[in-house]
């Protein structure tokens, strides 16, 4: 993936960002290099700056040759989206297997390889653009957030600010969610709770930040309410290209939307829980983030870039899709279990007594001790 973007990717096919980028890229920190909001998505601008630095380099004929644009920072922006797509799916497996109270390899590996599977990682991933550093943060986020790491999730919703400003949003409406379903409960969660503090204030930090600490030019529209309903409405109805490249291209998030209704069949046909209980309000959160992140781009008017923009979440969707596939496995095994013993158990084999299909056992899923039937014990997201 990374050699057909380096040579066949051409920047200008979805747009002007790269040239913003690129000056950061020569040399990140320097606030004078371009206007906001980029020039605040500093994070990955640094790490590609240290690749070129470091020199690595893969000489070869490609498609952008444009006059005025280094072929080494070119390779250096696209290995550095490449490494943190790399370190996304390890985080996305990472979170995945922490769900599980024994050992398991399928459900993390085919959470990490959802995210190499998305419609956006060859388009706009794995370019020159800040996505690949974004997914990451939003990677770490989502695991600092399921293990519980108050400190972590701090520390990264501040740094997001300097990556990618949406960051925080995504987190305050996957806590919000939580503290939602919980509102009738007078001992709430202090965990999500401070999450979703701490969301806000990340957010309000940015704001300062660009309004008042390090003010750069650039979409000051933004941070006006009325400009923002203006552009809300004259949004609406979205354009048929929106829909397509904004709605129709999530194509992780409807993989996740089937497996989910194929979980809640199973429940229904088999009459059985499972051993394996996925996470119940995914549905909720994830189209709540979706929604979020459209209405605020379409308020913008990004136009065709919310898909761009929500694909962020890719990440956290794949996390709940390997989860779901891991509940479809184990309640269609648990229906190979329930068969097998039925036919042992027949009259025909009564002579020579019940005998256990041989391997069936491990087919049953983990014990009713795994964490994720421990709801009460801790939320999952």
């Amino acid at each position: 993936m990374l050699y057909f973007s380096y040579k066949y990717y051409v920047p200008w096919s979805g747009g002007q960002d790269y040239a913003q980028y690129y000056a950061m890229y020569q040399q990140p920190l320097d606030m004078s290099q371009t206007e906001a909001p980029f020039i605040y998505r500093q994070f990955g601008a640094v790490i590609t700056h240290v690749i070129y630095k470091l020199g690595l380099y893969y000489p070869n004929e490609i498609h952008f040759t444009e006059a005025g644009y280094d072929q080494r920072i070119f390779f250096s922006a696209l290995l550095s989206n490449y490494l943190a797509l790399f370190l996304t799916a390890i985080l996305v497996a990472m979170t995945v297997a922490r769900r599980f109270d024994y050992p398991t390899l399928f459900p993390p590996l085919v959470g990490g390889l959802l995210c190499f599977l998305s419609f956006f990682t060859q388009q706009n991933v794995i370019t020159g653009l800040s996505e690949g550093w974004s997914w990451f943060l939003m990677a770490l986020l989502f695991y600092a957030y399921d293990s519980r790491r108050q400190t972590l999730v701090i520390a990264v919703l501040i740094l997001s600010i300097f990556q990618r400003e949406i960051l925080p949003i995504v987190v305050a409406v996957l806590s919000g969610v939580s503290l939602w379903q919980r509102r009738e409960n007078a001992d709430r969660d202090p965990f999500v709770v401070k999450t979703f503090v701490s969301a806000g204030f990340a957010f309000a930090l940015y704001v300062l930040v660009r309004r008042f600490l390090i003010p750069v030019e650039g979409y000051e529209a933004q941070f006006f309410p009325g400009d923002l309903w203006s552009g809300l409405l004259e949004s609406i109805p979205p354009s048929a290209s929106v829909v397509m490249q904004g709605v129709v291209s999530q194509n992780i998030f409807f993989i996740f939307l089937a497996t989910a209704l194929f979980v809640t069949y199973l429940r229904k046909r088999t009459d059985a829980v499972g051993d394996f209980e996925p996470p119940r309000n995914g549905v909720i959160q994830l189209t709540l983030m979706l929604l979020a992140i459209y209405l605020i781009g379409m308020a913008a008017q990004i136009g065709h870039n919310i898909g761009r923009v929500g694909s962020l979440i890719t990440p956290i969707v794949a996390v709940y899709t390997a989860l779901n596939l891991a509940a479809i496995e184990q309640l269609l095994g648990g229906e190979r279990v329930r068969t097998a013993r039925a036919v042992h158990s027949a009259p025909s084999l009564a002579s020579s007594g019940p005998e256990r299909a041989p391997g069936l056992g491990a087919l049953a899923g983990p014990p009713r001790s795994s964490p994720l039937h421990r709801q009460s014990h801790q939320p999952k997201p």
